[in-house]
């Protein structure tokens, strides 16, 4: 009886074999013992957890059989080019096209900080069934190499073009791109690009080609002109436009909600699906209750008050929020009512006012021990927060499932306090906090 034990990691597969005392001593032939069925199971477990590139190209070498094997389109169907595991020139790259990556559905090439347009010709050129393409960092890539999308008839779910050249977030080279790409398009990074002065122009035609978008990264814009410093954002055309969005990032971007008639914003249907939600820098109440108008299942909100004097987290149709992040907000401008679905909550870099005990005040006022506790908060973060351990003791009577509390940078602590508590060394501090 012949038995064989399969060990895969990351570096290697190992192959042990065992015969019985009564069975044939010659296993010269153990490869051709394992089905082919088997090993494509074996080499799809590896390539999930560590990726085609290396894994498959190492189990490549093992014997001509797994050689073959490991050329099946199946196995290279999500490939990850971004870590730099082969070298990225012309010639390599259409080998690697013409053999492996012809059936590629999913490619990764984040930071090919070399990627030419003749590159992403080569790779448009073989790789006819790409769904999902990444070329953050991609930064000298041009209009003309991003037109190949649309030569090569290319019908993407996810193009990420974030940290690209102003060229690619150009009005020129979106306006054509997305039109072509909006009926398919799912999901659209455009997270830290420079943006012209008709970029209100692409958000239209986003708003008007994309329909079935669900996630949109708009994330630390920068402004090719000195005079372009918020942009104008028709928030009701945006939720007729795109009804199934789930992701919206606008953190550390600036815009404004473009006026809109009151029967505009009583009839527009909102975000129903959003899910996540981060604000622009400078949010106001009139934002957030606009495009959060029937965002009711919303699990996770990021806001900073950096630059919004006004704003306030009150009145959201919200009903069971998971995922709280504010930052550097002045104690009256935070609101917070989902005592019983957080997990995280995050109140980083609070304003101190002049009162000194008036963040302690707040703190009391968010924990109040009359009040409803915090049944799920799991995380709580105040990292640069003037609160002292009087502010930090009501944290522990209403929030029992407490298992991490990030202290780090808060400079009215004890000595030796400042740091972030986890696990069994956050319940030792508790017992020092309340004792």
């Amino acid at each position: 009886m012949f038995v064989i034990y399969i060990y895969i990691t990351a570096d290697y597969v190992l192959i042990m074999s065992e015969t019985s005392s009564d069975g044939d001593d010659n296993n010269d032939l153990w490869s051709d013992l394992i089905p082919e069925e088997l090993l494509l199971i074996i080499f799809s477990i590896g390539a999930q957890q560590y990726g085609p590139v290396p894994y498959l190209c190492r189990t490549a070498q093992v014997c001509h059989r797994w050689y073959q094997v490991s050329y099946h389109p199946s196995l290279w169907s999500e490939v990850d080019l971004s870590i730099g595991w082969i070298t990225r020139d012309l010639s390599g790259l259409e080998i690697l096209c013409k053999t492996r990556l012809y059936r590629t559905v999913f490619l990764d090439l984040t930071a090919w900080f070399g990627m030419t347009d003749q590159h992403l010709q080569c790779i448009l050129n073989y790789c006819k069934h790409l769904r999902s393409l990444k070329l953050a960092h991609c930064s000298k890539l041009t209009t003309e190499g991003m037109m190949c999308l649309i030569h090569n008839r290319l019908e993407l779910n996810e193009l990420d073009i974030s940290f690209t050249s102003p060229a690619i977030s150009s009005h020129r080279c979106l306006q054509r791109l997305v039109p072509y790409l909006g009926n398919t398009l799912k999901k659209l990074h455009l997270s830290n690009v420079c943006v012209d002065n008709h970029f209100d122009g692409i958000l239209h035609q986003i708003t008007v080609h994309c329909r079935h978008l669900t996630y949109l990264d708009l994330t630390q814009l920068s402004y090719s002109f000195v005079e372009l410093s918020i942009i104008m954002l028709d928030i009701e055309a945006f939720q007729y436009g795109c009804p199934n969005l789930e992701v919206l990032l606008m953190e550390k971007s600036f815009f404004k909600a473009k006026p809109a008639l009151e029967e505009v914003k009583v009839f527009s249907p909102g975000f129903p699906k959003l899910n996540t939600f981060s604000a622009p820098e400078n949010v106001t109440d009139e934002f957030l209750q606009r495009i959060l108008k029937s965002s009711f299942d919303l699990e996770s909100l990021k806001m900073n008050f950096k630059h919004s004097q006004d704003a306030h987290c009150q009145r959201l149709s919200i009903v069971s929020l998971k995922r709280l992040v504010i930052h550097g907000a002045r104690p009256q401008q935070i609101y917070v009512y989902w005592h019983s679905s957080l997990v995280y909550l995050e109140l980083s870099w609070l304003k101190s006012p002049l009162r000194s005990d008036a963040i302690d005040t707040f703190m009391k006022r968010i924990f109040d021990t009359r009040g409803p506790q915090f049944t799920a908060l799991s995380s709580l973060l105040l990292c640069g927060c003037p609160v002292t351990a009087y502010g930090i003791r009501p944290v522990f009577d209403c929030c029992p499932k407490l298992n991490q509390l990030n202290l780090n940078f808060c400079a009215k602590l004890p000595h030796g306090w400042s740091r972030d508590y986890r696990g069994a060394e956050l319940m030792v501090f508790k017992h020092v906090v309340l004792r």
